[in-house]
Order: C-alpha cells, then structure tokens, then sequence
C-alpha cells in the first residue's frame, strides 16, 4: 500500500495509535488521577511529532482536542467554524 494512503488511512480511523503492531505502544489518553489533581493527556490529544514506523518519515499528528472542539461546534452550532 501506498506509505501516504496508509498514513491518512490510520490516522483518520484512529487505529495509529490503537492498533499495537502499529506504533508498539501501549498508553492511556487520559491517565488515572487523585481527586482534585489534574490529569495528564496524551501527545495526540495535545499534537506530537513521530517517525512513521513503516516508512520512517516524520509525521505531526494535530492536536486532537482543538480538531474536537472545532466538531463539536460545527455540530451544535452549524455550519463551518
């Protein structure tokens, strides 16, 4: 498969991150916190730079939260935000 068409494929069905033999790695997006504490995010929810593990180049996932919050207002509040 195409390394472009195999990149935009994983990311936009969210399985880069969730499907292990992708990335080999093993994480939460939220991590467990105590009561009152703020909890850590994940790099993808706040955008990070990796090396794609099939062909190497150095892919910037975006910032997950900032791309939801712009659909949720899409959503509630018509039209293109």
């Amino acid at each position: 498969m195409d390394a472009e068409a195999r990149h935009h494929f994983y990311v936009n069905t969210r399985n880069y991150c969730h499907v292990s033999r992708v990335t080999h790695i093993e994480f939460l997006h939220i991590s467990p916190r105590n009561a009152g504490a703020a909890a850590a995010l994940s790099a993808f929810l706040r955008g990070i730079a990796i090396h794609d593990p099939v062909s190497g180049k150095l892919r910037t996932l975006n910032d997950e939260l900032g791309c939801r919050k712009l659909e949720l207002e899409r959503l509630v509040c018509g039209g293109s935000q």
